[in-house]
């Protein structure tokens, strides 16, 4: 994955340059500056069995970070405090706390989307939020639940053809279970509000590249009608037919089969790689697992604009003994 290093020597530059070629979106530093006047509340923090060095660490941690920017270079350039298994400790302003009706996901989704009942038909409301998980089969798991909180009428679309190159025996029932890199699920569901995201460069020069994020605004058995959201085409009414689409060679698979879909996916949640270049104002980070390759972490935290509208919901084991909430940070120093 592209790693975008952090710039610590020039502060009053924007961590969040776009790089997405479709869409550009520096952010102005009035707007978005953060007060530095952060004092860390802990709360609910079990100090049992913490010895006093590693509970000043943890202190002295927390008050370093008044702002997004600081946080995100000190993690972008691998210079946080580690413990075993390169575990860091995280804001605790960040972290969502899980709730108690054993559905953490809830409680990420009520932070990022709050009342989106009364909201789901704002444009606004819906691109300035999203939910950045590492693998492909945790976001599929965020957008089946917010397309239920949708009160609009749902639609199923699934392929008009699906057949295999050349043709074998394997059961077409296992393959309407695949969702390779790149590639719609074979069930889609979709209703009108609902935000989704190009899977393909189908027309550049209207748009439409790989990652842009639109509005589906209406849709029939062959065309969905979507409205851009963001980058230079904002608010382009454009349509998007089905088209044939096969995995990528690199996924591994012994076969190769052509599924005809809309070459698109929900986008209430994405996968980190997919956020890269995007600006959100109000961005969650589910982590069910610790992220897997170097500078994700950073990738995903940088997506924010501050740390208040940016908010974390981690569900791995926490090491005994600490006090805090941490997750794992890869960075290879020697590539920096």
């Amino acid at each position: 994955m592209l790693f975008e290093r952090p710039n610590c020597i020039k502060p009053q530059v924007s961590f969040f340059s776009a790089l997405h070629p479709c869409q550009t979106s520096l952010l102005p530093n009035k707007k978005h500056r953060e007060a530095s006047s952060f004092v860390p509340i802990i709360s609910s923090l079990s100090l049992v069995g913490v010895n006093v060095e590693e509970e000043e660490i943890f202190f002295s941690q927390q008050a370093m970070y008044t702002t997004l920017p600081k946080l995100l270079c000190s993690i972008g350039n691998g210079e946080e405090t580690t413990i075993k298994e390169n575990l860091i400790a995280l804001p605790q302003q960040m972290i969502v706390q899980q709730s108690q009706d054993g559905n953490p996901e809830e409680s990420l989704v009520r932070e990022i989307f709050p009342a989106i009942e009364q909201n789901y038909r704002s444009a606004e409301y819906i691109t300035e939020r999203a939910i950045l998980a590492s693998r492909n089969e945790f976001v599929d798991n965020l957008n089946e639940l917010m397309i239920g909180k949708f009160r609009e009428k749902q639609n199923i679309h699934r392929p008009l053809t699906g057949k295999m190159i050349p043709t074998t025996t394997i059961e077409e029932e296992y393959l309407n279970t695949l969702t390779p890199n790149g590639l719609p699920p074979h069930r889609l569901v979709l209703k009108e509000n609902a935000p989704i995201m190009m899977l393909r460069n189908l027309d550049p020069s209207n748009g439409l590249c790989n990652g842009t994020r639109l509005i589906c605004r209406g849709f029939n058995r062959n065309v969905i009608h979507a409205e851009i959201t963001t980058g230079q085409y904002a608010t382009k009414q454009v349509f998007i037919p089905r088209i044939q689409l096969s995995p990528p060679e690199n996924e591994g698979y012994p076969f190769k089969f052509i599924r005809k879909q809309f070459p698109i996916r929900l986008c209430f949640a994405m996968t980190i790689n997919k956020a890269q270049g995007q600006t959100i104002p109000n961005v969650g980070l589910y982590l069910p697992q610790h992220v897997f390759s170097h500078g994700q972490l950073y990738v995903a935290l940088s997506r924010g604009i501050s740390m208040e509208t940016t908010k974390i919901l981690v569900m791995t084991e926490q090491p005994e003994r600490h006090i805090g909430t941490y997750t794992r940070n890869i960075v290879y120093k020697e590539v920096l």
